[in-house]
């Protein structure tokens, strides 16, 4: 269970953390603490697949941690940002297309029953991601290779890729 003062909290960023721990007196203030947290945190305008998309497993953290810690706080049974097979899909379809196979583990770990869709995997042939598709073989059962994949490696030119995916 999230501890109810913010200074223990995995959720309120390291920078504020040592504003406060330097200031007790702010630090006694627990609105204020979450207030400067509100503030210069702009993970809240973030989504899962906005991190993906920039390739940060830093800031996939930062948005789980955050969502997580406002859910348990609010009492919400709701599910968190990764627990749904959507947030998974489009997360997962980005990272992949993009090829930050460091995302694509990250979500996987996460998620181990998310199904990667074939468009996500044409997606990465097309982009000539060969260990993103090398990883996805080896390590994760819900992939749907679709067959596309190969006639998109093969028109852009990425030979090793073809050749994995025979």
């Amino acid at each position: 269970m999230e501890s109810s003062d913010p200074l223990e909290s995995t959720s309120v960023l390291t920078n504020v953390l040592v504003v406060c721990r330097s200031r007790p007196r702010i630090a006694a203030l627990n609105h204020v603490v979450l207030s400067l947290d509100a503030f210069l945190d702009p993970s809240s305008a973030w989504t899962i697949p906005d991190a993906c998309r920039f390739g940060s497993v830093r800031l996939l953290d930062r948005l789980v941690t955050r969502t997580n810690a406002n859910a348990n706080a609010n009492g919400d049974k709701a599910p968190t940002a990764l627990t749904t097979q959507r947030s998974f899909q489009n997360g997962v379809s980005t990272a992949v297309e993009l090829g930050h196979w460091e995302v694509v583990q990250w979500l996987v770990g996460r998620f181990p029953d998310g199904r990667v869709p074939s468009n996500a995997v044409a997606a990465a042939a097309k982009n000539g991601h060969l260990s993103v598709l090398q990883w996805l073989f080896d390590h994760h059962d819900h992939v749907y290779w679709g067959g596309d994949e190969m006639y998109c490696a093969v028109a852009h030119n990425h030979l090793e890729v073809a050749k994995f995916l025979h």
